[in-house]
């Protein structure tokens, strides 16, 4: 029976640590982190107000991370791939090869759009960016790492269980002439919780429970072996360095971390969809560029043809025809050149986009059609100042900078801690497992701990830091705000500017189709470079009105985002504020 009754001890002991490990495994569980994240994030975005957005954490986070097998080896030495010259071939090309028709030849078949390439709208290419783009993944992940971060934070201050098993042996001396030796082993499982104080501290209960077995008598003597329990309160409080909110400023810069994640994650939305916005807008006006060179190419090309006659007739002197030609050579090369620029800046627009470059696409063209605003720069400072969500985390931040302050003051105060504890033991009568209260047995301690501040010398350095370093802050944030009204200012001369530069340029497409058509009402006056030139002149307008009308749709979109009044859908399409024109994209 004595046998049996320790063994049911010990069973009973591991039997606890067991089930809170396992309860502790269950906790670990992604899914179970994923749900608490997501109310975080809902919580936060409340907090900020406005049209905000957060990540969608529940579904495709739970199953994200690297996952390593059990029996993954570590490469010490990583194959490397760098062969000899000897071991490289290089293939010259052919003299026939090289010649400009077979280049030009080359160069036209790879800017040929393949017919099962991909057709992107302006919204298609943004949605597609919400979800796959690079930077925006990244921001969305440094968002839900801040948020975790405040999590792992609050824990600290919510109730903490513990479950610590400690297995003790203990080898005595030679006992006696029987040439044994008297030897101990001990159990004692220690569960408990604790919980900080607000203002600083902590308590803490547990239950200790152990077993103590003489190992030379252990199947022989009933009394080889004892029990005991106890459950223990504790208790520290600090009263002046450490007390106070002093204690809760890592919970307290946490929360307002997350804030500033929240509103730092919706700039970035804001500043992708303008950076989205603006590659888009350039591809546009890369094809329409393509589209004029080409009808310049055959303009050229008349203008070749009508010379060579002419030449032929002997009417025209041969140069002519030479100059006619070199500017179709001319304008051929610089077709070439924008088709090349305009292919690397849509394997750039992919990678913005989080698209594979080997992923043929093709842009719709597409301008947007947004009336410019009615403002004036005195007028948008004031706004911009009130809603820009960076001027006002760099407002908050001079406020951390503020508390720091504090904290560096209150760590010039002297030490002194209460502490308590409080020790209710549970006799085993009988050496039996049941427990049996005795509450005249119940002890108490109380002490005091006090630390005169004799050196508090790093303390006075760092007092000077933090003070430092919040002049520092007023005067960033000062600047921040000087730099949001010059931007701003600027963002509202730059739409009168490009507005000004769309009706000039307008007026030249007119100005050189005029040219070119009292060419052609009378042939005869005009010369091949008068002829050459007015086409030049045409496609050097119809360049620069297409990139005006561009440089005024994103000089308005830069202003709403300057101003702190450019809003963003959750599917990271333009989301029209009242008063603003919707947004009614044409095609050309």
């Amino acid at each position: 029976m004595t046998v049996k009754r320790h063994a049911i001890g010990i069973i009973a002991l591991l039997h606890l640590t067991g089930v809170l490990v396992a309860l502790m495994g269950c906790e670990s569980d992604p899914q179970w982190v994923d749900e608490r994240l997501e109310r975080v994030l809902d919580e936060t975005t409340g907090e900020i107000g406005g049209d905000s957005t957060q990540p969608q954490v529940t579904g495709w986070m739970s199953e994200s991370g690297t996952a390593f097998p059990p029996d993954r080896q570590v490469d010490e030495a990583p194959s490397t791939v760098n062969p000899t010259a000897e071991e490289l071939r290089y293939q010259a090309m052919t003299e026939l090869e090289g010649d400009a028709e077979s280049i030009v030849e080359r160069m036209q078949s790879m800017n040929l759009i393949p017919e099962d390439a991909e057709v992107l709208t302006l919204e298609q290419s943004i949605r597609h960016a919400t979800k796959h783009a690079l930077d925006y993944v990244t921001a969305e992940e440094d968002y839900l790492i801040t948020a975790l971060a405040l999590m792992i934070e609050s824990h600290r201050w919510e109730p903490r269980f513990f479950n610590d098993l400690v297995v003790d042996s203990e080898l005595g001396e030679f006992v006696g002439l029987d040439g044994r030796f008297e030897n101990a082993l001990t159990i004692v499982n220690d569960f408990g919780v604790s919980q900080k104080l607000p203002y600083g501290g902590q308590v803490s209960a547990s239950l200790l429970v152990g077993t103590t077995n003489m190992l030379d008598q252990f199947f022989l003597d009933s009394n080889a072996f004892a029990n005991t329990a106890d459950v223990v309160l504790s208790g520290e409080i600090p009263l002046l360095r450490g007390s106070g909110l002093v204690a809760r400023e890592p919970l307290i810069q946490a929360r307002r971390n997350l804030i500033y994640a929240a509103r730092s994650f919706e700039e970035f939305r804001r500043t992708f969809y303008l950076d989205i916005v603006r590659s888009y807008l350039d591809l546009v006006v890369q094809q329409q560029s393509i589209e004029n060179a080409r009808r310049s190419v055959e303009q050229f090309r008349g203008v070749e043809s009508r010379a060579m006659a002419l030449v032929t007739a002997g009417r025209l002197e041969p140069f002519q025809a030479d100059l006619a030609r070199q500017d179709t050579l001319f304008e051929i090369d610089r077709l070439s050149g924008i088709q090349e620029s305009h292919q690397l800046a849509l394997d750039r627009f992919k990678l913005l986009i989080g698209m594979g470059t080997e992923t043929p696409i093709t842009i719709i063209k597409e301008m947007l059609d947004i009336q410019p605003p009615e403002t004036t720069p005195d007028e948008s400072v004031p706004i911009a100042l009130s809603l820009r969500l960076d001027v006002q985390t760099a407002r908050d931040r001079t406020e951390d900078l503020r508390r720091q302050v504090d904290i560096a003051k209150n760590g010039l105060l002297a030490d002194l801690n209460l502490g308590g504890s409080m020790t209710l033991p549970f006799n085993d009568t009988g050496n039996r497992i049941g427990i049996d209260l005795s509450p005249n047995d119940v002890s108490f301690a109380l002490n005091a701990t006090f630390s005169a501040p004799l050196d508090r010398a790093i303390e006075k350095y760092q007092l000077r830091q933090a003070q430092i370093r919040f002049e520092q802050g007023i005067r960033s944030y000062r600047n921040t705000r000087d730099q949001v009204a010059v931007e701003v200012r600027s963002r509202v001369r730059q739409i009168e500017r490009a507005q000004f530069s769309l009706l000039l340029q307008e007026r030249n497409v007119e100005i050189a189709e005029n040219r070119i058509a009292s060419i052609d009402a009378a042939p005869d006056r005009a010369s091949t470079r008068d002829r050459t030139d007015a086409v030049n002149a045409l496609r050097r307008a119809e360049d620069d009105r297409d990139r005006a009308a561009r440089d005024l749709q994103v000089a308005i979109l830069e202003y709403m985002a300057a101003s702190g009044r450019l809003r963003v859908k959750p599917d990271g399409t333009l989301l029209p504020i009242p008063g603003m024109k919707k947004l009614a994209a044409h095609r050309s």
